[in-house]
């Protein structure tokens, strides 16, 4: 499909011209392959607020379909950063850090910087709160690192006490 679509592209171009290309394009959009091809291109133009919109659309889609988005958050945050956007870097990292990022640590320590001490207060509350959590899948790991990285070792001793054994404390 990715091959066809590009072929087609391609094909368009030639015959039909430029714009007809990009329309088309606009139209295979839903496909990952054409969307990231897209993104890069518009990195390597310069075009870093196209980008960072087709990062965003495709994140929102994914959510849409009930999975995290975290490829496109991961690629928002590199052209963000690139940037030097701090308002799209503080969007992907907020998104990684809920979101079961792998390297929540690191992402935690890129995000710190840009929050006020009531919006990090306020992420953590959301992430130990029972009731609000429930749309993520938030895990251990994130929890432990927000509470040990801001100096909640009382909740953190609760929260390892409550929900890990004896021994990992």
């Amino acid at each position: 499909e990715k091959e066809l679509a590009n072929t087609r592209i391609v094909l368009t171009e030639r015959v039909y011209g430029k714009q007809a290309a990009e329309e088309l394009t606009s139209t295979l959009m839903h496909l990952d392959s054409i969307r990231l091809r897209e993104i890069e291109s518009a990195f390597d133009q310069s075009n870093f607020q196209r980008a960072k919109d087709l990062c965003l659309e495709a994140a929102d889609r994914e959510l849409n379909k009930n999975r995290n988005g975290y490829f496109w958050m991961v690629r928002l945050l590199k052209v963000s950063e690139f940037e030097g956007d701090k308002k799209s870097q503080k969007i992907a990292l907020t998104h990684l850090v809920l979101n079961g990022s792998q390297e929540v640590r690191e992402h935690w320590t890129k995000l710190r910087p840009l929050l006020s001490e009531v919006e990090a207060n306020q992420i953590i509350k959301t992430v130990t709160t029972t009731d609000s959590n429930k749309r993520w899948d938030i895990s251990m790991e994130t929890i432990i690192v927000l509470l040990g990285s801001e100096g909640h070792t009382e909740r953190l001793l609760e929260f390892l006490n409550d929900y890990r054994s004896p021994r990992s404390l």
